[in-house]
């Protein structure tokens, strides 16, 4: 989403930072039982076991894919003013540098590319490519 690339189907990957004393376990069972439980969500798929573990749900008719993130301890204990600050992986275990890393990795190709516009227009049209080859979903 953030690369302004999406097409109909697509979802929206979200992160949600929590601090230390939040833990992934709480998360996937506390917050998703919420999330089940509210008007908005219509289908809501936990997956802790996912090598990068994600909640897929269906809120208000959008997909979303919800990862999570704890700070780890002995690090920031507030969100960074941006997630390419390298100090916010300190202290966080793999799942989390996994879940943040999709939202860094889009920061940075934003910044790196010359022309942003060229770039949105090609990866549309691999993406379609690719999807028209059922290759990519």
């Amino acid at each position: 989403y953030k690369l302004t690339v999406v097409h109909p189907e697509s979802d929206i990957d979200t992160l949600c930072m929590a601090p230390p004393w939040v833990s992934r376990d709480l998360f996937f069972q506390q917050f998703v039982e919420r999330l089940m439980n509210h008007e908005n969500c219509s289908e809501c798929i936990p997956v802790p076991g996912a090598y990068t573990p994600v909640i897929k749900m269906r809120w208000s008719g959008i997909w979303l894919d919800l990862l999570f993130a704890s700070f780890g301890e002995g690090g920031m204990t507030s969100p960074p003013s941006s997630l390419l600050d390298d100090e916010l992986l300190q202290g966080m275990d793999d799942k989390s540098v996994r879940a943040v890393n999709g939202c860094r990795v889009a920061e940075l190709i934003l910044q790196l590319i010359p022309n942003p516009e060229n770039f949105r227009v090609t990866l549309r049209f691999i993406k379609y490519w690719a999807r028209q080859r059922v290759i990519y979903s």
